[in-house]
């Protein structure tokens, strides 16, 4: 019994020596299981030890040559756990371009060596916790997609916490780390061997954002040196999680700020969409004698991106290209274009908007208004700017205004349209011309510019409906069809005297249909002697429009099965086929 008693004791004493000596190791920083370290140049597991400059290296697509592969790598960490995502350990290494001792790289003259940088993303655990300045050794396999959003830069992916090793906590290095100066629209050459590591960008801030889950705003310190066009602007970002403050800024001001350059590009090759995740609160900062306010530049800021192309011409079918515009970011053009010419044939109005992406960008790609001007050649320019969608856009018949539908909150679960009226003549506001809880779109113009007619949804299916405009602000919408069947797409003639438009009444398919309007008093009348041009016709045919002359009706069809344009005589009845390409023609 007493020697149980004595071996208990004995078995006690140790673990008490045992955990003091561990407390004292851990102080003092030196090996144990959580910090142990392989020496440089030799192999960790499968990994393969590379330096900074073998990780780097990349093909004409920007992908590693490295990459899917294990490697090992060290180097001082620019950012600390959880700042950038605040349940992963997601941080940025940077150090020396060749393979060399870390702790006696970071105790030595660094200020003319030639750094690299990469990043490092373990998801599901912020363990070890990093800190800016502790010296790592990182193993795992390289890729180019780490974070969702920050794809196209070189990536180390730990498997687990072990990989993630700290050398030494709190290295001094840091302090002399500064930012390579950098444009804001820099090439690929210049971007490429500063990724992951810090740069600093200066120049005009737009966008700015300080609400929600992702916050930032986008700078101008493009290389054209006009830093008020928001051309060649770089994005800067961060989560609400970071603690940065950015209330010291604002749109106008001329922010200086230093932080890990990261790209951001959904697909090879990887030469673009390059911005710049911040560290720290002190390297992000303005210079309050340089800021401006513009309403113009903030609009301009907003604009939808895109370049001008060639042409092409299809002169055997007789078709001609008026323009070619061509999306200059990565996201695509929708089709719905909507195009109306101008009263004098000078011109066209037409909406253009962009497939929407979960990635952040300061473009605004809703779908906005353009007018082209064919005098001297074809000159573009955007109309409307803000957020709301639109489409249908008309002009008046003196060219003065135009008129179209919008959603004026996008965000409204009741998706509500209305339609609207610009004036082109002043700087005035678009006048809201109805505002029901419904879908009110593709207004058309009255001869004299008076009135509209649109359709809507409002009595439970699609009607078409008439709004005079010289009412002021007791604009009171009268119903012109009382169909079972839904009727859309009004078209007034010329003349007044008809109005032209689609419906599926009679059949279970929409024909292009043509009512009189000289009497829109009595429109029970009207609609009585409707009278359907394209009943021979199978398929859908919609989206009616009159001649200039009042003669003919030009619709869309797919009674070939794709979308073609046709056209039908009034007097005589008579359709055909105008366009026969293999895609689809739409919206004449």
């Amino acid at each position: 019994m007493k020697l149980s008693k004595q071996l208990g004791i004995s078995l006690l004493a140790l673990a008490a020596v045992a955990f003091a000596l561990a407390a004292w190791l851990g102080y003092w920083n030196l090996s144990s299981p959580c910090s142990a370290q392989a020496p440089p140049g030799t192999k960790v597991g499968n990994a393969t030890p590379v330096s900074l400059a073998e990780l780097r290296k990349c093909d004409e697509q920007g992908v590693p040559l490295l990459i899917d592969q294990m490697v090992t790598v060290e180097g001082v960490a620019l950012i600390d756990t959880g700042k950038w995502h605040n349940a992963a350990n997601y941080f940025a290494i940077a150090g020396p371009a060749e393979s060399t001792s870390l702790v006696d790289w970071a105790r030595g003259d660094i200020s003319r060596e030639r750094l690299l940088g990469a990043l490092v993303y373990l998801p599901g655990t912020t363990v070890p916790h990093v800190s800016a300045g502790d010296l790592v050794q990182v193993t795992g396999k390289v890729s180019i997609k780490g974070y969702t959003t920050d794809y196209g830069t070189t990536v180390i992916m730990p498997s687990s916490s072990e990989q993630i090793v700290i050398i030494e906590h709190n290295s001094d290095v840091i302090q002399n780390l500064k930012g390579t100066p950098l444009l804001t629209d820099p090439t690929f050459a210049e971007a490429e061997p500063l990724e992951g590591q810090l740069v600093t960008v200066e120049g005009r801030l737009f966008g700015y954002d300080d609400e929600g889950i992702t916050q930032g705003f986008w700078i101008d310190g493009s290389r054209d040196g006009n830093i008020e066009d928001a051309e060649g602007m770089m994005q800067v970002k961060f989560y609400n999680y970071h603690g940065i403050d950015i209330s010291h800024l604002g749109f106008g001001s001329y922010a200086i700020v230093t932080g890990v350059l990261v790209q951001g590009q959904d697909f090879p090759p990887y030469h673009s969409g390059y911005y710049i995740r911040p560290t720290v609160q002190e390297l992000v900062t303005e210079d309050p004698a340089r800021k401006i306010v513009s309403r113009e530049a903030e609009m301009k800021a907003a604009k939808i991106r895109y370049e001008i192309l060639d042409p092409v011409h299809m002169s055997k079918k007789g078709i001609y290209q008026l323009s070619t515009m061509a999306s200059s970011t990565h996201y695509p053009f929708l089709d719905q274009i909507h195009p109306h010419w101008k009263p004098d044939g000078s011109g066209l109005v037409f909406t253009m908007g962009k497939l929407k992406s979960a990635r952040s960008t300061l473009e605004n790609t809703e779908t906005n208004i353009f007018l082209m001007n064919f005098a001297g050649g074809n000159e573009y320019s955007q109309l409307t700017f803000d957020k709301s969608p639109k489409a249908f856009p008309r002009w008046s018949p003196d060219s003065s205004r135009i008129a179209y539908a919008a959603m004026e909150n996008p965000d409204d679960l009741l998706g509500k349209w209305d339609i609207w009226v610009q004036d082109l003549s002043d700087d005035s506001e678009p006048m809201r011309i109805t505002d029901e809880l419904s879908y009110d779109t593709y207004p058309s113009w009255s001869p004299d510019g008076k009135s509209l007619v649109f359709q809507s949804d409002r009595s439970g299916n699609w009607d078409i409906w008439r709004v005079d405009l010289d009412h002021g602000g007791a604009r009171n919408s009268i119903q012109l069809t009382r169909s079972l069947a839904d009727d859309g797409c009004p078209d007034w003639a010329p003349d007044g005297s008809r109005i032209a438009f689609q419906s599926d009444r009679n059949s279970n398919r929409f024909n292009i249909w043509v009512m009189p309007a000289d009497n829109l008093d009595n429109p029970a009348a009207c609609e009585e002697n409707a009278l359907c041009l394209t009943e021979t016709l199978s398929g859908d045919s919609v989206c009616p429009r009159w001649s200039k002359d009042g003669a003919r009706v030009t619709f869309m069809s797919n009674h070939f099965g794709t979308w073609d344009i046709w056209m039908a005589d009034i007097d005589t009845g008579d359709l055909w086929r105008v366009t026969d390409l293999d895609g689809d023609e739409k919206y004449p």
